[in-house]
C-alpha cells in the first residue's frame, strides 16, 4: 500500500509550530493553517510532476539527499522559530525553492499563496521559504529510512495521485506552471510506469557501470602480475643456461645523475575530460540527459583514480538579482555534487567553492552563465 505522503508531512506540523510560523510571518494562525493546507499538497504535486521524467527524478532526488537538506530540522524547526534562530532557514528555503520550479515560478507561487489566504505577499513567500526546508528534512529521512533510490522515489510520488486528489487548489497549481488540479494528476498517472522503469534502469546501468570499472581495475592488475612473474622466470632461466661469459661492449660514462621522471599530473585519466562542463536550462538546477553522462563519466574518472579529488563551481553572471543568482548557482553546485556521490563518488572526494560570476559578450555565450565546472583538486 502506498504511503500518503500529503498526510506524513502535514501530521508533521504541529500546532506550535503553527503558532510560531504565525509569529515569525506576522500573519493570523488561521492563515497561516490554511497556506499549510494548500501549500503540502501543491509542494507534492509539482514534486511528482518533476519525477515523472527520468533526468527529473533523478535531479529531485539529488536535492532531497543533499547536504544542505538537515535531516535535523524535521523535529528542530518548533524550538527555531520559538528561539528566532531562523536565519539560515529562509535562503535555504528559497534557494530550494528556486532549485525545484525556477526563481520565476517561485515567486509566483509566493503571489498566488497571498491571493489564497490573504496573507501580504513577502508574508506568503516567507512561509514558503521557512516550510519547504522542513518537508525535504522529512522526506529525505523517509527516503534514507527506506533506502529508496531514483525509481524508488519517481514510483512513491507518481503513487500520490489518490492522496492529491480534491486537495489541490488551482491558483496554485497554475502559478508553478502546472495547470489545473485534474491536469496535474492526469500527468501523473500517465507517467508513472515509463518513469519509474527509466529512473530504475538509469540508476541500474550507472551501478553497473561503476562495478565494471572496478572488476577492470582488478583484472588489468592480474594480467600485468602474470605477465611480470613469466619474464622473471624467463630470466632465471635464460641465466641458468648460459654456457659462456657475454663479449665485453665499451660502456657508456657512467652519471650519478637521477634518470628523467616521466611526467606525471592530478587529473585523472578516462573518457572523462576536465574541466566538466555541465549546463542547465534558465533558472533551473535540474541536471539534463547529457549533464548525467557527464556525471557518470567523472564518476568512472574517479573510480579508476582513487587518489584524485575535484572541485565543484557554480557560474552566474550579473544580470538581474545577485542573491537570487548566486543561490541558483549554488543550488546547480549541489545537485552536481549529490549526483556524484549517488553515483558513488565519496562524498569527501568531492568539493565546492564559492560561485563564479561570468562577464558575458561576444566571447562568452549565455550559456556560459549556467553551467557547473568539475575540476581537479591541485
Amino acid at each position: 500500500m502506498a504511503t500518503n505522503l500529503v498526510e506524513l508531512l502535514s501530521g508533521a506540523i504541529s500546532p506550535d509550530m503553527v503558532q510560531g510560523l504565525s509569529k515569525f510571518v506576522g500573519e493570523k494562525e488561521s492563515a497561516v493553517q490554511n497556506g499549510l493546507g494548500a501549500l503540502v499538497p501543491v509542494l507534492l504535486g509539482g514534486m511528482a510532476s518533476k519525477a515523472s521524467t527520468p533526468s527529473g527524478a533523478s535531479s529531485l532526488f539529488s536535492m532531497l539527499t543533499g547536504p544542505n537538506v538537515d535531516t535535523g530540522l524535521a523535529g528542530n524547526l518548533g524550538s527555531l522559530l520559538a528561539s528566532g534562530q531562523t536565519s539560515s532557514i529562509l535562503p535555504q528555503g528559497s534557494s530550494l525553492l528556486s532549485g525545484l520550479f525556477g526563481s520565476e515560478k517561485a515567486s509566483g507561487l509566493g503571489s498566488a499563496l497571498a491571493g489564497v489566504t490573504g496573507m501580504n505577499t513577502a508574508s506568503a513567500g516567507n512561509l514558503i521559504a521557512l516550510v519547504l526546508p522542513f518537508l525535504f528534512s522529512i522526506l529525505k529521512k523517509f527516503i534514507g529510512e527506506r533506502s529508496l533510490n531514483p525509481g524508488g522515489l519517481a514510483s512513491l510520488l507518481l503513487g500520490q495521485r489518490e492522496f492529491l486528489s480534491g486537495k489541490l487548489e488551482p491558483r496554485l497549481t497554475t502559478a508553478l506552471g502546472l495547470g489545473s488540479p485534474a491536469t496535474l494528476l492526469s500527468g501523473l498517472g500517465n507517467a508513472a510506469a515509463p518513469a519509474v522503469s527509466a529512473a530504475g534502469s538509469t540508476a541500474a546501468a550507472a551501478a553497473e557501470t561503476a562495478g565494471g570499472q572496478r572488476w577492470g581495475l582488478w583484472i588489468g592488475g592480474a594480467v600485468i602480475l602474470a605477465l611480470l612473474a613469466w619474464m622473471l622466470s624467463r630470466c632465471n632461466t635464460e641465466q641458468r643456461v648460459a654456457t659462456a661469459p657475454a663479449p665485453t661492449v665499451a660502456s657508456a660514462p657512467t652519471t650519478t645523475e637521477a634518470p628523467p621522471m616521466a611526467a606525471t599530473t592530478t587529473a585523472p585519466t578516462s573518457s572523462a575530460q576536465f574541466p566538466a562542463k555541465i549546463y542547465f536550462e534558465t533558472g533551473k538546477a535540474d541536471i539534463s540527459a547529457d549533464g548525467s553522462a557527464t556525471i557518470t563519466a567523472v564518476a568512472g574518472a574517479l573510480a579508476a583514480n582513487p587518489a584524485t579529488k575535484v572541485d565543484i563551481t557554480g557560474y552566474t553572471d550579473k544580470t538581474g538579482d545577485t542573491a537570487t543568482n548566486e543561490a541558483l548557482a549554488k543550488s546547480r553546485a549541489l545537485a552536481v555534487k549529490s549526483a556524484l556521490v549517488a553515483a558513488g563518488v565519496a562524498q569527501e572526494r568531492v568539493g565546492t567553492k564559492p560561485p563564479m560570476y561570468v562577464e558575458l559578450g561576444a566571447s562568452a555565450p549565455t550559456s556560459e552563465a549556467r553551467r557547473v565546472e568539475i575540476t581537479p583538486q591541485p
